[in-house]
């Protein structure tokens, strides 16, 4: 039998990326799994700046700024708070109850100090 020689292939250059793209469905499931632990949602300037970023409205996160209750340890609570500040009657795009809830869940990241010097790109 004729000993077999492996043919060398020819390496294609693909494009360069650094970072794929995520889903924003799987990106919050992730961060929802990295939280999970915590089970609570925290308004801080981690919060604040991610709302700033999915650009929120000034007007809905000042509200968030101006109301005194930072920290919701529940569900329950946390969508209390969202219909006291009147977004869960609000329906515009960018969705405020969306946003504020994802902030919310990367202040309370932030807050517990999971996953420092990470940025999640959405």
């Amino acid at each position: 039998m004729p000993a077999r020689t492996a043919t060398p292939r020819k390496l294609v250059p693909t494009t360069s990326r650094r970072f794929a793209p995520v889903p924003p469905n799987r990106a919050w499931r992730f961060c929802r799994g990295c939280a999970a632990a915590c089970r609570f949602n925290v308004i801080n300037d981690a919060a604040l700046a991610y709302m700033k970023e999915r650009n929120l409205p000034q007007i809905v996160i000042g509200k968030f700024k101006e109301h005194k209750a930072r920290i919701f340890s529940s569900a329950g609570d946390w969508e209390r708070h969202l219909q006291v500040l009147g977004l869960s009657a609000i329906n515009v795009t960018p969705d405020p109850v969306l946003i504020a809830s994802e902030g919310a869940l990367s202040g309370a990241i932030h807050h517990q100090g999971l996953l420092p010097d990470t940025v999640i790109v959405f």
